[in-house]
């Protein structure tokens, strides 16, 4: 078969006109393409030039098929430069009808597209592989010359584009770029005969390519540019005149490729390029100034990469040189300003130096103002002086400099139209839009930042080199706005555009680090947020990779260093590694070794470093690390400038850090500068700012830890206080939102603790459900909510005995256990807890598996927890506690000597001015006594005393532990009659009005006051057993009717005060009557109707304090020492001015009077032998049964109309209970008074009982078989009562210059009350006996609460006859009932102040009963009158007849108004009389023994 046909082309000459001068051919390799339709198909031979000669042979042979699918082929010419760009110089186009026949050869010269370039070849047909060689023939022409000027370009900055440029006239390349175009004219540069001209011909194409490049970005054409201005370079002559301009283009394109690329060896040829064109520059050139500053801004952008100091000094000292070559009114001379001024500022931000932040802004301020309006630089000068002002404000917080540069920076943008310098200025001005938003925190920043960075991204093509940093910092713009919203399409928002970026940054690029940095933070926020571990991994490896590619000295490696310390720490706080912290530390450490003194950064990262330290010393207790964790803080703190944004930050953590030392040492100065500097970091932190929830919470914490250290309760007020505001200030879905409600419901806690409330703790239990439920799974922040609301469902449980909640709580305890990873820091903690609340459901139930469990996991947490560790003695105290438990139920010895030995490790363990100290002495002496009690060992005793006093003496710590442990001291001391039972119980007296504070609700003091027992009464009987009858006075009088006492004291006389510190006294009385009005606020007062409960209440503690401070300062005076402090013997016994006063005191170990006598300065002390506390409780338990009996209940509602007949044996029962009290105590003092027949007219006698006497009729007692006078208490004395012997002190007989008026109430009907039809004939006696003085009725309808307390405020005399009630559950809600049911309760009528007050008359029933749990502290309406002002007061024991009523009031009222003349001191005998006079008309002792009067 015959070969195919074919057309062979060969013989090719290439022939160049240039003769024998050097020309870029000189270097260059040809070669031919064979282009078959359009389509290269075959690329022959490099050519081979002939020596010496511009000729060069191509020894190939290209073959064409000679089809008729063929129409057309060409040649073409390809040139291959010295520099690697591959140019097409020209083609030749052949068809088949130019070729001839088969068998014969053309040859064929033709002039190609490109002047003075000839090809010549051979042509012919002929089967495949025949060829047949001829001569080629050369043609020469001529190129046409270049014009123009050398290249002149000023760069300001690195972002500012190069300046446009008309001298390139005969090379014009449109905006749509035609590479074939262009490799035609760089072909005909390269035939270019003059040498010069052709280098002046590459370089005009060198800058049209670069003027491509920057107008669309297209990295092609910036090689290119690179590739012909080297070529230019190396055309020229070495003393070419214009070689320096050359290797200044080159050197500013190699800059433009660095910062598109990244690759050092650009950055480092531009600066040796620039510098040789700069030497080259003629002195005088007015082209050198602009030589001189693209110099100093490669200079610059290679210390951006490389962070060397000499880059960065010599960039500025060429600035300089700029700047003073450039002659004013130049029109460069505002960019050379501005150039210089940006390379100051980048040295600012490498040292520090505010000097060069000053000189950055001056000199911008200068370019700006020399710059005209309407110049194409003005909004890049603007949009610089907005950089510099921004980055001084960080450094000093000027909120002026950040203002200014949000200003320029929008005259930059709207100075700007859409194009290519746009982006920048709308990115420039997300930054301070950004900065001014973390200091101000206002959302219309943060979404304004958002806003212009997301058109400055949408206005970047793609390709260009802004784009991954426009993208980054969008990123962190959503970051930011992720952390104050939390909106999770915020923050994968952010990951996402900074994923972006980094795809988009070339390996090797200088802004790849910072880039990797950036999504690391995003990543590490998306953990804090979502607990996915996989995040905190990620951050930690793009963070690594950050450090890895930023070489040593780079001014950027400390914040990479920083920063990958604070993501190893993030991931330490979840799962515990000790390697991450360890690691932590280190980078932090070397981040600020590696940051030069006065850097801005410098703060920042000891404020890191010191948080890493401190987290170390949360898990290991090392002293070592919290004293350098606060001495970098200390540093960091001391750095930053007043203003400066992060202030308020950095004190913060310093308040951190002083919090745990005081946690660990227990030294006051620590949790008091704690809260010292967190209260600073509140004060400067604007409202609105996103930091501020964070500053507040943290000063709750250490309010809470002061509150818990000195018991101070405005401190825990001002916890809660402050975290309800940070709780506010954070909007829902916030990822701080679970932390800020898990730390109110701690302090929420702490109150309960202190105050009972039980509001708090169902308050504290409801915000810690919700943290629970707003933290996802999986977050680190997860187990400690969970712990927590374990905590506060236990105290509930402890209150309240509700076993769902103590099961509810092991339950969410164990549920927190199990999402803490082993060798986490908290999870002993949460181990102790969870053993707590099991030994708290044994002590419920005693199943001995709870107690078993209780302790393992107390003793796992103990062997997790290293020596030194500031809980280790808390762990050991619990499971000693455990241990005691188990011990008391089994009876093992081994474990009460093991809870022995532990609790005195804790003892050990701990300094001395440490909070927790008193719990743990405490808890010693609870096991000493323990093991006492099993083995009888005096010396164990006395350890166990020596444990209890010592934390009863304390100074410190919570009044209720050394309260309890006092009590502990005490009962021990007493059993063994130890010397120091008169210093337990001075102790315990003085430590009474800390445990019953006035600034409790009055109903927590009671409570309180219930759980101190008999305290009085017991100490009373230790200093009567000792003799000391005088101290047994003082201490009943101290230790009884404290809270009535406490509100005495608030309506204290201070004239003498008043005479020596008037203003002191002001400030005192206005505090006192405030206080008074908050400690019983009226159900229907403005404080009720403005405020909620709980801020009356607040605000009622706030005052307490407040007048506390006061009365030190007022006892500091000379001569006002014992100002309201209890009152001393040597006042006391005045109270007997008007004659004998009984004190009857009952304990366990004895009974006894002690009696005061007018005109007398020693005690008499009666012994009653034949009394005990077991007999009186008796006698008092039968009268309240006989009480109790069907028709005739002491009812809490009731007066009634009359009782049903008594049974016979009821009266006998009266009797006996009469008799008894006679012969065991009131005939015992009578002989001992020298009462021995009964005297013509009785005298008058008080008396002042204790404990169940308090609720027996003294006043009644006497043998009523007995046919002869002298066996009853009537028949001597006149006898009326007093809750303290202050009653008679405080109520001198005084004549108030105020008109008399008499009050009488009535009400007959109340509803759902039975019918009084007695109380109109009552009120209608007492009108006819007060015919000639100032009478008001008040009766029915009129008789409201308003009404009453209206005319009490002007009467002297007042007078109820209604029915009573006796609150047991709430005593202060005991009251009188009046029109409408409505019920003047006794904490109303405490409210009253009456000076001018005399008598009052509660014909009503039980309005002196009082409550058998508040024995010693008189809570009923009697001694709510005399509080008020009242001298004397008439009341009934319990129920009264609604038929007796009238009679006694008709006597009373008849004696005390005789002649018209009020005399209130008369009550008593009328009362005496009147009751005399109804038992001898046959009364039942039920009708005539409730009454009673009080008072003088």
């Amino acid at each position: 078969m015959d070969p195919h046909p074919v057309i062979h082309l060969t013989d090719f000459t290439i022939m160049s006109s240039h003769g024998e001068h050097s020309s870029l051919l000189d270097n260059a390799q040809i070669f031919l393409q064979l282009t078959l339709d359009g389509d290269v198909v075959y690329e022959t031979l490099r050519g081979e030039r002939e020596p010496n000669k511009q000729v060069w042979r191509v020894h190939d042979c290209v073959n064409v098929p000679d089809s008729d699918d063929i129409s057309l082929f060409s040649i073409t010419v390809m040139l291959d430069s010295a520099s690697h760009i591959t140019t097409q110089i020209g083609s030749v186009d052949l068809t088949s009808q130019d070729i001839s026949a088969k068998g014969q050869t053309l040859k064929i010269t033709r002039n190609l597209v490109c002047p003075n370039i000839v090809l010549e070849f051979s042509v012919g047909r002929g089967p495949d592989g025949s060829s047949s060689p001829l001569s080629p023939k050369s043609a020469h022409c001529e190129p046409d010359a270049a014009t123009g000027t050398p290249l002149n370009t000023d760069v300001d900055n690195k972002q500012t584009p190069l300046s446009d440029d008309e001298r390139i006239s005969s090379l014009q390349i449109n905006d749509d770029l035609d590479f074939k175009v262009l490799d035609s004219i760089y072909a005909s540069t390269l035939v270019e005969p003059d040498v010069e001209k052709r280098a002046a011909m590459l370089n005009e194409l060198g800058d049209r390519l670069l003027r491509h490049y920057q107008n669309h970005h297209r990295l092609e054409s910036l090689h290119r540019a690179v590739s012909v201005y080297a070529d230019a370079v190396q055309m020229a002559a070495p003393d070419s005149p214009q070689k320096f301009i050359y290797l200044n283009d080159l050197g500013t394109s190699l800059q433009s490729r660095f910062e598109h690329l990244g690759n050092i060896t650009d950055i480092d040829k531009s600066i040796l390029t620039l510098q040789d064109g700069v030497r080259l520059t003629p002195d005088g050139d007015p082209n050198k100034p602009g030589y001189l500053n693209n110099l100093s801004i490669s200079l610059l952008c290679r210390f951006e990469h490389l962070g060397n100091i000499t880059d960065i000094d010599n960039s500025i000292r060429v600035q300089e040189n700029v700047v003073q070559l450039t002659p004013d009114g130049h029109p460069n001379k505002p960019g050379r300003l501005n150039n210089l001024g940006s390379s100051l500022l980048y040295r600012f931000d490498r040292f520090g130096n505010i000097t060069d932040i000053d000189n950055s802004i001056r000199l911008q301020e200068d370019a700006l103002q020399l710059t005209p309006d309407g110049h194409p630089d003005k909004p890049g000068h603007l949009s610089n002086l907005g950089c510099s002002l921004l980055r001084r404000f960080e450094r000093l917080g000027n909120i002026t400099d950040i203002n200014n540069s949000i200003r320029v920076q929008e005259d930059a943008m709207q100075l700007t139209s859409d194009g290519p310098g746009k982006p920048g200025h709308l990115n420039n001005l997300g930054s301070s839009l950004l900065r001014r938003f973390e200091c101000l925190g206002n959302i219309t920043d943060i979404n304004n930042s958002i806003r212009v960075r997301e058109d400055a991204l949408r206005l970047t093509p793609d390709g260009h080199p802004g784009k991954p940093g426009r993208l980054s910092n969008l990123g962190s713009s959503l970051l930011r706005r992720f952390e104050r919203l939390s909106n999770i399409t915020d923050i994968d928002n952010s990951i996402r555009v900074q994923e972006d970026a980094l795809q988009l940054t070339p390996d090797g690029h200088p802004d790849k680090p910072g880039r990797l940095n950036n999504l690391g933070s995003s990543l590490g926020c998306c953990f804090e947020r979502l607990g996915n571990i996989t995040d905190i991994n990620n951050s930690i490896r793009v963070r690594e990779d950050a450090l890895q590619l930023t070489p040593d000295g780079h001014p950027d490696k400390p914040v990479h260093l920083s920063n990958l310390g604070s993501s190893l720490l993030r991931r330490f706080e979840h799962l515990s590694n000790i390697t991450d912290i360890n690691n932590s530390i280190r980078v932090q450490e070397d981040a600020v070794r590696l940051t030069p003194d006065g850097h801005p950064d410098k703060p920042g990262h000891l404020n890191n470093l010191g948080s890493s330290l401190l987290h170390r010393f949360e898990h290991f207790g090392n002293i070592t690390d919290i004293d350098n964790s606060i001495r970098v803080q200390e540093d960091a703190l001391q750095l930053t400038p007043d203003g400066h944004p992060d202030k308020p930050g950095h004190l913060s953590s310093l308040g951190s850090s002083l919090l745990r030392r005081f946690e660990h040492l227990g030294n006051i100065t620590n949790i008091n500068n704690s809260i010292r500097v967190r209260e600073e970091a509140v004060r400067l932190t604007p409202d609105g700012h996103p930091g501020k929830p964070g500053h507040l919470n943290n000063l709750g914490g250490s309010l809470l830890r002061h509150f818990e250290h000195l018991g101070n309760i405005a401190d825990i007020d001002n916890s809660i206080r402050v975290r309800e505001d940070a709780l506010r200030l954070i909007p829902d879905g916030h990822p701080a939102k679970p932390g800020g409600l898990n730390n109110l419901g701690t302090s929420l806690l702490r109150r309960f603790e202190r105050l009972g409330n039980i509001t708090d703790i169902d308050n504290s239990i409801r915000v810690q459900e919700d943290a629970v439920h707003l933290t996802p799974d999986g977050h680190p922040g997860k187990p400690g909510h969970l712990n927590n609301l374990s905590s506060s469902l236990l105290y509930r449980f402890d209150r309240l005995g509700n076993i769902t909640d103590i099961d509810n709580s092991i339950r969410v305890q164990e549920n927190a256990l199990q999402l803490t990873p082993d060798g986490h820091p908290d999870k002993p903690g949460y181990l102790s807890n969870l053993g707590g609340s099991l030994l708290c459901r044994f002590e419920h139930l005693s199943n001995i598996t709870d107690i078993d469990n209780s302790i393992r996991v107390r003793e796992d947490a103990l062997q997790l927890t290293p020596d030194g560790h500031p809980d280790k003695p808390g762990h050991l105290t619990n499971l000693g506690g455990s241990l005691l438990h188990r011990y008391h139920h089994l009876g093992n010895i081994t474990d009460i000597n093991k809870s022995i030995r532990l609790r005195e490790d804790a003892v050990r363990l701990t300094p001395d001015g440490h909070p927790n100290k008193p719990s743990y002495l405490k808890n010693l002496g609870n096991s000493l006594l323990c093991c006492f009690e099993h083995l009888g060992d005096q010396a164990i005793l006395a350890l166990a005393i020596e444990a209890l006093s010592t934390t009863a003496l304390f100074n410190v710590g919570s009044p209720s532990v050394r309260f309890r442990a006092g009590i502990a001291w005490a009962q021990q001391a007493q059993k063994i009659h130890h010397t120091s039972l008169l210093t337990a119980y001075s102790t315990l007296l003085t430590l009474l009005p800390q445990f019953a504070w006035l600034g409790l609700p009055m109903h927590e003091r009671h409570r309180e006051l219930t759980k101190a027992g008999n305290l009085a009464r017991d100490a009373a009987s230790a200093a009567i057993e000792a003799g000391q009858f005088e101290t047994a006075i003082e201490w009943l009088e101290q230790g009884r009717s404290v809270v009535w006492g406490q509100l005495l004291q608030l309506r204290t006389p201070i004239d003498e005060l008043r005479h020596v510190q008037p203003q002191l006294a002001a400030r005192f009385t206005q505090v006192s009557n405030r206080l008074q009005q908050t400690s019983t606020p009226f159900r229907t007062s403005e404080a009720s109707d403005r405020h909620s409960l709980e801020e009356v209440a607040r605000e009622h503690r706030r005052l307490t304090a407040e007048w506390e401070v006061i009365l030190g300062e007022i006892r500091g005076i000379e001569g006002f020492g014992r100002f309201l402090l209890p009152k001393p013997f040597s006042q006391l016994k005045s109270a007997a001015r008007s004659g004998p006063v009984i004190i009857l005191n009952m304990s366990n170990a004895r009974c006894d009077a002690l009696v005061l006598m007018p005109g007398l300065d020693d005690v008499l002390h009666i012994p009653l032998p034949n009394l005990t506390q077991a007999v009186a409780e008796a006698l008092q338990n039968e009268l309240n049964d006989l009480l109790s009996e069907p028709g005739r209940l002491p009812s809490q509602l009731e007066r009634p109309v009359r009782r049903k007949p008594l049974a016979l044996d009821y009266n006998s029962k009266f009797k006996m209970i009469l008799a008894r009290l006679w012969s065991d105590v009131v005939k015992p003092v009578l002989d001992a008074l020298a009462f021995t027949s009964p005297p013509s007219n009785p005298s008058r006698i008080w008396w002042c009982p204790t404990g169940p006497l308090a609720f027996l009729p003294i006043h009644a007692a006497g043998i009523y078989d007995a046919p002869d006078p002298g066996n009853c208490i009537s028949d001597f004395v006149i006898s009326s009562y007093i809750p303290t012997l202050s009653t008679l002190i405080d109520n001198p007989q005084v004549t108030t210059p105020h008109p008399f008026q008499l009050l009488a109430v009535a009400q007959p009907n109340a509803p759902h009350h039975k019918p009084l039809p007695g109380t109109r004939k009552e009120l209608k006696l007492i009108e006819n006996c007060a015919k000639d003085i100032h009478f008001v009725a008040l009766i029915d309808d009129t008789a409201t609460v308003e009404n009453v307390l209206r005319h009490m405020g002007k009467s002297t005399w007042v007078h109820f006859a209604c029915h009573g009630v006796q609150d047991i559950s709430n005593p202060t809600d005991s009251g009188l009932i009046l029109a409408n049911g409505s019920r003047l309760k006794l904490s109303e009528i405490i409210n009253l102040s009456l000076s001018h007050a005399e008598l009052a008359f509660l014909s009503a029933c039980e309005t002196a009963t009082g409550s058998d749990d508040l024995s010693e502290e008189a809570v009923h309406l009697a001694a709510g009158m005399l509080l008020a002002g009242y001298r004397g007061v008439i009341a009934t024991m319990w129920t009264i007849g609604d038929r007796d009523a009238p009679l006694i009031a008709d006597d009373v009222y008849s004696h005390i108004l005789m002649g018209g003349k009020p005399d209130y001191t008369q009550a008593a005998l009328a009362l005496h009389q009147a009751v005399r006079r109804l038992r001898s008309q046959g009364a039942s002792f039920l009708s005539w023994v409730p009454y009673i009067h009080i008072g003088f």
